[in-house]
């Protein structure tokens, strides 16, 4: 993981050089691209959330793009939207949303999308954990 990086100290600890011979080098841990946690989170529990990818398909080559992405806004509000053009003039978006770890979540982004008229394919590329 590159947020994460484990080094050893070249330096002894002061309490361990003192009270034996042996050179104890203590571990340090450094995190790097942590997110700080904002004030009103400070001693409350976050549920965790769920960054989920998805590619939507669009029934025909002749969908609207522009109007399909402004449906899928409205619909589920997502974090990222971009285009990848296929093949044949067809052009698949794909979507990250970020949605808390509860049961049937993920399920319902989906649901959601494929009720909409336009959209021909809903495929889950993936699902992580956020931070």
């Amino acid at each position: 993981m590159s947020w994460l990086k484990t080094t050893l100290s070249s330096s002894t600890a002061p309490h361990a050089a003192e009270s034996s011979s042996c050179d104890a080098q203590p571990a340090r841990l450094f995190l790097t691209n942590t997110p700080a946690v904002p004030a009103d989170f400070q001693g409350r529990e976050r549920m965790a959330e769920v960054i989920v990818g998805l590619k939507v398909l669009p029934k025909t080559i002749d969908v609207n793009l522009d109007k399909l992405e402004e449906k899928i806004k409205k619909a589920i509000d997502p974090e990222k939207m971009e285009r990848e053009e296929i093949a044949f003039g067809l052009v698949a978006i794909h979507v990250v949303k970020l949605v808390p770890d509860a049961g049937g979540q993920v399920d319902e982004i989906e649901s959601k999308l494929k009720s909409i008229e336009e959209v021909g394919e809903v495929e889950i590329t993936g699902i992580s954990r956020g931070l």
